[in-house]
């Protein structure tokens, strides 16, 4: 048990083990894990958001090096980026809302 949870719980032996349940870091008693499992879901559609902002940057270069380039395809792929950019500042803003509720669920705010 770590000192936070004896203290919390004077010694109660809650089965708090070490923080940790499953590999996973947990708050005391297993239900909350580090990051929260709705942070982790924010964070896996960012990484959805970056890999396809990735692919269109490459195929934007690809057409920008390409003289017969249609300039339509050119600005749908930029505006398709615009796009992703505008999604990923509001998944950006929905994890530090997560990660703030988290810490105020821990105590911590």
């Amino acid at each position: 048990m770590s000192k936070t949870c004896e203290q919390e719980h004077h010694g109660s032996g809650c089965g708090c083990e070490g923080g940790e349940q499953g590999g996973e870091p947990t708050t005391c008693g297993g239900t909350i894990t580090i990051p929260t499992l709705e942070e982790q879901h924010i964070l896996a559609k960012i990484r959805q958001v970056q890999e396809e902002a990735h692919s269109l940057k490459q195929a934007i270069a690809a057409l920008e090096e390409t003289p017969d380039g249609s300039p339509g395809e050119l600005n749908a792929l930029r505006d398709r980026l615009q796009a992703l950019r505008q999604q990923r500042a509001a998944l950006e803003d929905q994890r530090v809302m997560a990660s703030e509720e988290r810490m105020r669920l821990l105590g911590h705010a």
